[in-house]
Parts: structure tokens; sequence; C-alpha cells
């Protein structure tokens, strides 16, 4: 239903893009319908998704959609890695590999990826080894850093990147109870938001 409201403008589809460049292609959307999105700002957005491979496109269109002053209560994959914020393993290990690289990256302007694309990260790190690519590695990275908080798009309610030491993956269990499931497509009057 969304194609007929925003356009992705980025050429290559994500699936098409090689797992070592995926996490470095930028995502672009595009309104085609203003009036529509008007109306949607008065709701909660539910982003459903076929496939959830890396998270990085709905992570991007989401983030679209905030920018239009779009409520995004939710994001569900029919399937796919569920757990998008980066856990605390996960985390040390690209911190560790950052320092070890001697790539001058502050991990929290890159902590918005999600942990399908950090684990990525860390894959293509393991794997670079000569200063030049090393040198081209960091500048990709430069590429797509981001300064300030980025908020969470709802993978687990009130997980607003909580940076504390007891932190726990709650997972999406309260996010899937909480979606009705309809025989048909439900009836828009009916809907409570």
């Amino acid at each position: 239903m969304g194609d007929e409201i925003f356009e992705a403008k980025h050429t290559i589809a994500s699936k098409h893009i090689s797992r070592n460049k995926r996490l470095f292609q930028s995502r672009k959307f595009e309104i085609k319908d203003q009036e529509s999105v008007e109306i949607l700002r008065e709701f909660k957005i539910v982003i459903i998704d076929d496939i959830i491979t890396s998270g990085g496109s709905i992570r991007a269109f989401a983030e679209f959609l905030r920018d239009q002053q779009i409520n995004v209560a939710h994001v569900v994959g029919l399937m796919g890695d569920r757990r998008f914020e980066i856990d605390k393993k996960t985390e040390e290990k690209l911190r560790e590999l950052l320092k070890e690289k001697n790539i001058g990256i502050d991990f929290e302007s890159i902590n918005y990826l999600t942990r399908t694309e950090a684990g990525d990260l860390i894959r293509l790190l393991n794997s670079t080894r000569s200063k030049n690519a090393i040198q081209k590695f960091t500048e990709q990275l430069h590429g797509i850093q981001r300064f300030g908080t980025v908020k969470n798009f709802e993978r687990t309610p009130g997980a607003d990147r909580d940076k504390s030491t007891g932190r726990k993956d709650s997972g999406n269990v309260q996010t899937g109870e909480r979606i009705p499931v309809y025989s048909s497509a439900p009836d828009p009057k009916r809907v409570e938001w």
C-alpha cells in the first residue's frame, strides 16, 4: 500500500547489492502523494515487510517516515531476524576491532546500525588487513556516520538505546501480542489506534 504514497529513489534494491556493499548504500525515499501523508500523520503506522534481511531498509524507511512527522509505532517482518538492536557482545567486538585496526570512528556515531549490519561490519573488518584496505574502509565508515542520538524505531517497546550495563534483549514478543489478526482486511473505521 505504501507504494502508492512513497517511492524508493535508490536505484538498486538491497537484495541486489552484495552483502559487502549493502551497508554503504544509501536508501532514499520520496513522497508521491502529499495528501495521503497529511492523513497518515494522524495515525500510528505499522511497517510490514516480507523478509527482513539486515533491517537496514526498514530502518531507513522508518527514519524517513519519522522525518515526515509520521508516527511509526511498530515494524513487523514476516520472516528474518527480529533482533534489530546491537547486542552487548556484538557491540564489544565491534569496538574492539575498530580499536585494533586503528580506525578513528566513534562507535556512538554508528550505533544506529542494526544487529545484522554490525555483524557484517565485524566480518568485513576481520577480513581487512592491509593499510590501504583499512584506509578505504575507514573512508566508507565516515560516509555512514551519524551524530546525535538515534531513536529506536520501535523494534521493541520502550527500548530507546538503553546504554545501561543491565540491558536485556526483550525481543518482539510484546509487539506481536498487540498486533490484531484479521481473517480478512480490517475495516479502517473499526481499527482502534
